[in-house]
């Protein structure tokens, strides 16, 4: 017998255990207990919850937001290169062509 087959023999044999079956909710309710529950609040109470601090420090924030300025500037560049593109084109169309 090899190292392997020794420490496998010498291994304790695990018992096999009973699986338990899984119970079934006798309703709905034991599932979601909260599923009836209704929200009872505005979007305003909502985002004033959330921002506690105010009005102020939002708009701090945003103002302070380096994605927001990166995201602004992006659609600024390709707002003015869209612009640029149809200026070009109705030129080429007024142009008279020449031969």
């Amino acid at each position: 017998m090899n190292q392997a087959q020794v420490a496998a023999a010498q291994e304790p044999r695990q018992v096999k255990q009973q699986v338990e079956q899984d119970t079934v909710p006798a309703s709905t309710k034991d599932i979601m207990p909260d599923q009836n529950r209704i929200e009872t609040r505005n979007i305003a109470q909502v985002l004033r919850d959330n921002f506690k601090g105010g009005i102020e420090k939002v708009k701090e924030r945003i103002d302070n937001s380096q994605t927001l300025h990166k995201i602004k500037r992006s659609y600024q560049i390709g707002r003015n290169t869209g612009q640029d593109l149809q200026n070009l084109v109705s030129k080429k169309r007024n142009k008279p062509e020449e031969k």
